[in-house]
């Protein structure tokens, strides 16, 4: 019954939006252009073998399968049993269901760290179910009266604290593109919103770049050799042949120049 109103709510949000003419040649071209061409002829393969994300799972599980392996370990020399098929049962469920979202990712080559995410919470319930009951013995054996208890209880709100104000000091600074992201904040502030700025196809296969002017500005980056919008933009490393008609603006960019149509 929950997974029916889970598909039901995906299923009325799609529907809803593909009533809208623009919104379906989008999702339509998205789905042809970048779902079907990466199983069928994947435009940047990271990989020359289809198992490399399963390997991959497989190491980044290894901490812990030797964690629930130890107690496991620990447990049955101590005399006190196996998992009841009850548990076993939930890990077998839970692991099934871990290789239903990560499995089917060997039929293309365009292989990357991130597309595990959704998988790895159904592997780690799976390694869960088999420690319950041995967690469990350990968990009831804890006395939160002792001193042992009360300095971990304390030292762990102290490390809580340290990171939320650590997290919090980091806002409006930049570890990552801070070239690019100046020259975006400068450019958006300086050209109206919604604007439209062409560029060379190197530029444009800048993903990174194109989602910082849209997030931050609404302003979208286009190629078409067809059309000429009111700004150009290149980077100052090119030495690409600036369209007639366009004047530079005096703008203290880094990475690149903004052009204004004259």
């Amino acid at each position: 019954a929950y997974s029916t109103i889970l598909f039901l709510t995906v299923f009325s949000i799609y529907g809803f939006l593909i009533l809208n003419e623009t919104t379906f040649h989008s999702l339509s071209n998205f789905f042809n252009n970048r779902i079907i061409r990466t199983f069928t002829n994947p435009s940047s393969p990271t990989t020359e073998n289809r198992f490399d994300l399963m390997i991959r799972l497989f190491t980044e599980l290894i901490p812990s399968m030797i964690g629930v392996f130890l107690i496991y370990l620990y447990y049955r020399i101590k005399g006190k049993g196996k998992p009841e098929k009850m548990y076993l049962n939930y890990a077998s469920f839970f692991f099934l269901l871990g290789l239903s979202a990560s499995l089917p990712l060997i039929v293309t080559l365009e292989q990357r760290g991130f597309y595990l995410a959704t998988s790895l919470p159904f592997y780690a319930l799976s390694l869960s179910c088999i420690a319950i009951p041995y967690m469990n013995k350990i968990i009831s054996t804890i006395d939160i009266s002792k001193k042992g208890f009360q300095f971990f209880k304390k030292t762990s709100i102290a490390l809580l604290c340290s990171v939320i104000i650590f997290s919090s000091l980091q806002i409006g600074k930049t570890k990552r593109d801070q070239d690019k992201l100046h020259d975006v904040y400068l450019i958006g502030k300086t050209i109206q919103k919604k604007a439209v700025i062409d560029v060379l196809p190197e530029i444009i296969h800048d993903y990174a770049l194109g989602a910082y002017f849209v997030r931050h500005f609404n302003i979208s980056l286009d190629f078409d050799p067809n059309t000429s919008q009111k700004y150009y933009l290149q980077r100052k490393d090119m030495n690409e042949v600036i369209p007639s008609g366009f004047v530079k603006m005096d703008l203290d960019l880094i990475v690149f120049d903004l052009y204004i149509k004259n």
